[in-house]
């Protein structure tokens, strides 16, 4: 359970920091991307339609646009391939944004720090191609994957060919690079011009100010049959001609083109030799602006030459075209702030007088559910922000105050022109409940191992937090072997017995604890100890020390025998027959153990145990030369003694090598 607390706390604070790295209070989330309103096209005034080249009519972009840094830029796309011209210079949108057409389209740029606001971009346009009768064209426009498409109505364009024409200039207006686009008529009545000496062949073309020709964008088609059988000029012209565009791209300067042959038959090819008379050509150039601000662009086209008459003198004709193109201008936009505030108070539900500060919130976009900011509740327990996009949010709190609980309570945001600001009013909280820990008890009885009804007191355990390694307890068993704790908090420990009961061996064995909100109670029950083997006694090997013995006396030095007499044959003794019921033995004592002897007499008792029976009736054999036996009685007594003597320390010196 501990791991799993550690993964989620680890898990809580990962959620955390991704939300605050994606979602930094005030900003505007990431996913927040601006979005196309709408779409519209406005014609000439009373028309329903716009003539193709010779009408100016208007594209009107509505924009949603997010909080937007200095620089940061958007673009809107318009669906290419297609035959809109406008003008590439670029606008402002008062001091917020800038405006810069392109090829593809145009490009917002913010030029300060901007709230949301809804953003109008005009763009004046001319339809550059030709169409049949009236038709219906398609537009797609597209920002950020989002498509708008939208319907224009062209109408075809009609140019009547007059019969005295030679040559005519027509603007076509901007092409989709951002240059003016002209074309230039030459001979659609397809007349047979020469130049002589006294008036010689002119074809020149003069640019007006503020812009330039770009000598390549110069290209010729022949037309062979110019007029339609209406009158009108036929504007669906032939294949490109590869030999009179390379002679004007020749000819051209930034300022135009001027050609002029006395002997004029026909313009060159790049073969050496001459187009016919009486070719028709459609020209088609590009002049580019030189100066974003001007309006009215200009250019002339002019010819001279000589035609024949039916039968009659050559006759000079000319042709000048003076055109100009009115520009519709640069575009055009408005910007309206589409923001709207909201602010609410936090405060203690027992107490409203009490303000929370540091209570969180995020304030969520209904439609996507993604978080627009986060909002924080200061030290009046004020939360607030402006700036915020028209729409509908919610408003849910994600971190409470310190020492209250989190409120699950929503509350619907919607900003519009109408309710621009939302007031919320005061949202409480309950305080936190004071937190009870879990506790549990232990129990456990200590018994002898052999019979558990012996219950042993005075053993000693230590009560170690497994997580910590500090012992949490100490618990000595009582008089009945019980050993109780209560009050332990939860968490896991081991018991271990640090001292045994007297007499008893000290056990190893660990056991293991658990305190929890499911287990507040656990009962080892019986814990036994294994008693303590007697030990034998231990043997003396330290023998008693043995009396010294009496130095025995010295016998007197007995006296120097007489020399006998010559002795006499002495009388034979009479033999008394002794019945042998008259012989008495002395029953010898046994001994279970010889004490060591501590006397002379003992020694002589220990040695010689046997006396004459007092029965017997004993009479000494007389000796010869013997007047008394007294001296030989006292020198065996000694001899008797010493050896005694001797033989106890013998004794005594074997027995103390043995041990």
């Amino acid at each position: 359970m501990k791991k799993m607390n550690t993964w989620w706390l680890v898990g809580c604070i990962l959620i955390f920091l991704f939300s605050m790295a994606s979602s930094p209070q005030g900003k505007v989330n990431a996913a927040e991307n601006p979005t196309l309103d709408n779409v519209t096209v406005t014609y000439p005034d009373g028309q329903t339609s716009a003539t193709a080249f010779a009408d100016t009519f208007s594209l009107h972009f509505a924009l949603n646009m997010p909080k937007m840094t200095a620089g940061e830029q958007t673009h809107i796309t318009l669906e290419q391939p297609n035959a809109l011209g406008y003008n590439h210079a670029t606008f402002a949108i008062g001091d917020a944004f800038q405006v810069t057409p392109d090829e593809t389209g145009f490009t917002l740029e913010a030029l300060q720090n901007t709230t949301a606001q809804l953003v109008q971009v005009t763009l004046p346009v001319n339809y550059t191609e030709n169409v049949s009768g009236t038709e219906t064209v398609p537009l797609s426009v597209e920002l950020n994957g989002q498509s708008i498409s939208l319907d224009m109505v062209i109408q075809e364009y009609k140019d009547m060919v007059d019969k005295s024409e030679l040559v005519k200039k027509v603007p076509l207006g901007f092409a989709a690079n951002g240059n003016l686009q002209w074309v230039a008529y030459y001979n659609y009545n397809q007349l047979d011009v020469v130049g002589t000496e006294a008036y010689p062949f002119i074809f020149q073309d003069v640019v007006g100010a503020n812009q330039k020709l770009v000598k390549d964008s110069i290209s010729a088609y022949q037309v062979a049959e110019p007029i339609t059988a209406d009158g009108s000029r036929n504007l669906s012209h032939d294949g490109y001609d590869f030999d009179m565009s390379h002679f004007l791209q020749t000819e051209a300067t930034d300022t135009g083109w001027h050609y002029e042959n006395a002997s004029f038959q026909g313009f060159p090819t790049l073969t050496g030799g001459t187009l016919p008379t009486t070719s028709s050509f459609y020209i088609i150039y590009e002049t580019q602006i030189t100066d974003d601000g001007a309006s009215l662009y200009t250019n002339e086209l002019y010819a001279q030459g000589m035609i024949n008459g039916n039968g009659s003198e050559p006759i000079r004709v000319q042709g000048q075209s003076p055109a100009q193109y009115q520009s519709a201008g640069e575009g055009s936009g408005d910007s309206e702030s589409q923001v709207g505030a909201l602010t609410f108070e936090k405060a203690d539900s027992a107490d409203a007088t009490v303000k929370l500060a540091g209570a969180e919130f995020a304030l969520m976009d209904q439609a996507t559910q993604e978080v627009y900011a986060t909002i924080t509740t200061d030290e009046n327990g004020v939360g607030s922000l402006a700036d915020i996009p028209y729409g509908s949010y919610v408003l849910q709190e994600t971190k409470a105050p310190d020492g209250y609980q989190i409120s699950d309570v929503t509350y619907p945001v919607i900003l519009s022109s109408e309710n621009q600001t939302v007031d919320l009013g005061t949202i409480s909280n309950d305080k936190t409940p004071p937190v009870v820990e879990a506790t549990g008890s232990l129990v456990f009885e200590k018994v002898d191992s052999s019979d558990t009804s012996i219950k042993l007191k005075g053993a000693i355990f230590t009560l170690t937090n497994q997580a910590t390694q500090d012992v949490y307890a100490t618990i000595t068993t009582d008089d009945k072997g019980v050993g109780a704790l209560n009050d332990i908090p939860a968490g896991s420990y081991v018991l271990r017995e640090t001292k045994a009961p007297a007499g008893y061996q000290l056990s190893d064995k660990t056991y293991s604890v658990e305190i929890s909100a499911e287990q507040q109670a656990v009962d080892l029950k019986e814990v036994p100890n294994t008693k303590v083997p007697s030990k034998p006694d231990e043997p003396n090997n330290t023998p008693e020390q043995p009396n010294e013995p009496n130095t025995p006396d010295v016998p007197d030095t007995p006296n120097q025998p007489s020399t006998p007499s010559q002795p006499t044959s002495p009388e034979l003794p009479k033999v008394v027959p002794v019945s042998p019921a008259k012989i008495a033995v002395k029953t010898p004592v046994t001994h279970s153990k010889v004490a060591p002897v501590k006397s002379e007499k003992a020694t002589e008792d220990a040695v010689l145990s046997v006396s004459p029976a007092s029965s017997v009736d004993f009479k000494p054999l007389p000796k010869t030369g013997d007047t008394s036996n007294k001296g030989f009685v006292y020198f065996g007594g000694i001899l008797l003694l010493g050896a005694g003597s001797y033989l106890v320390y013998r004794r005594y010196q074997k027995k103390k090598a043995m041990h």
